[in-house]
Formats: C-alpha cells, sequence, structure tokens
C-alpha cells in the first residue's frame, strides 16, 4: 500500500468511528429527553440518581 492509500484507510476509519459515536450519544440524549417527558418529577430524582452512579 502507498502512504497515501494508507492514509485514506485510516481517515475513513476515524470518520466511522466519530459518527459511530455522535450516533451513541445521540441516542443517550434522544433517551434521557425521553425519560424527563415521560416520568413524574418524583420518578426522575431516582433515575437520575441511578443513571449518575452507573
Amino acid at each position: 500500500m502507498t502512504s497515501a492509500a494508507s492514509k485514506f484507510a485510516w481517515s475513513s476509519r476515524v470518520r466511522l468511528v466519530a459518527a459511530a459515536q455522535g450516533l451513541v450519544k445521540a441516542s443517550q440524549l434522544i433517551m434521557a429527553a425521553t425519560l424527563v417527558r415521560v416520568l413524574k418529577h418524583e420518578d426522575w430524582s431516582h433515575v437520575a440518581l441511578l443513571l449518575s452512579i452507573y
């Protein structure tokens, strides 16, 4: 492999990993926003405590 081809392979892998991490973070935020909307205040306090420990 030439160095240009090797550099391209690394950059595409880095983009793929960054996109995957962004998707995971977005799903976590959507899940948290959904929990905030659905749960009562008292229940949310307990869930927030458990999530902070996790």
